[in-house]
């Protein structure tokens, strides 16, 4: 996950409209009882010294979702004061969304609503691996084109294209192929389920970023420290591995620890 977002905060605020450059990554998480746990997708500092916030949708519930938007946005100005503008991505079957509403005697929230479906997942993919089967690089746009991807529209399923999209990485020389491979691995763990994710989980395993945190880990002298009982050894790879963004099961299945051992390491 921290990986994808260190990408997210170099491409993506170009790629849906945002002038500027990212000065930092903001915290994005708060827990208020009152609220339970409150979780915002991407919130960045700006160079200018205010905040950008991104929340991706594969629901529309209106009016609801944008009060909860608007806590996290006050919540995050009651912390620091400085502006925040909102943007919410919404997948490739929302149109026409919300985009504020009127609260406590004539306040109004806006955000800026990025509708997905209104591009094409097949001719953008279809784009993409034309040029690389000739050998051309892909601009900046084309490789956010091919993470974004899953959630556009053109009637496939987020699970195809996702397969596709990894595919297509691990298939043709493609600039930031590692980059791009997390990315499109951390948009599979918010938008797929269990089972979908066997199918994806497979495939990164097969790809140069899973080849590469497996090699780390052999590296580490993970093989050899579990046979011969050496903890030490897999709770540095995992340490590792979760600071690249893996997700729990994969650490588990490519360290050998227990789950207990691997909530112990997080919660350090």
């Amino acid at each position: 996950m921290k990986r994808a977002m260190q990408v997210f905060a170099k491409y993506a605020p170009k790629y849906f409209g945002h002038g500027g450059k990212v000065k930092s990554i903001a915290h994005t998480e708060d827990l208020i009882m009152t609220l339970n746990d409150m979780r915002m997708d991407f919130v960045f500092l700006m160079e200018d010294d205010t905040y950008i916030h991104f929340e991706f949708q594969t629901t529309n519930k209106g009016i609801k979702d944008l009060v909860r938007f608007n806590i996290y946005d006050l919540l995050l100005f009651q912390k620091t004061g400085k502006p925040i503008k909102t943007y919410v991505v919404y997948s490739s079957d929302i149109k026409n969304p919300k985009s504020e509403y009127t609260y406590g005697g004539g306040n109004t929230y806006k955000v800026t609503p990025i509708c997905m479906a209104d591009k094409n997942a097949i001719s953008v993919l279809e784009h993409i691996e034309n040029k690389l089967k000739k050998g051309e690089p892909l601009t900046d746009i084309e490789q956010m084109d091919l993470v974004f991807a899953p959630i556009m529209g053109g009637g496939l399923t987020k699970e195809d294209v996702l397969s596709k999209a990894l595919t297509m990485t691990m298939e043709y020389d493609v600039q930031k192929e590692e980059e791009i491979q997390a990315m499109l691995y951390t948009f599979a763990l918010k938008f797929l389920d269990e089972g979908q994710m066997d199918k994806i989980k497979e495939l990164v395993k097969m790809s140069p970023l899973g080849k590469m945190l497996i090699a780390e880990g052999r590296e580490a002298g993970l093989a050899e420290g579990l046979a011969e009982g050496l903890l030490e050894k897999a709770v540095e790879v995992a340490k590792t591995l979760f600071k690249k963004g893996m997700d729990f099961e994969f650490v588990q299945e490519i360290t050998g620890l227990s789950s207990e051992q691997l909530k112990e390491i997080q919660a350090q």
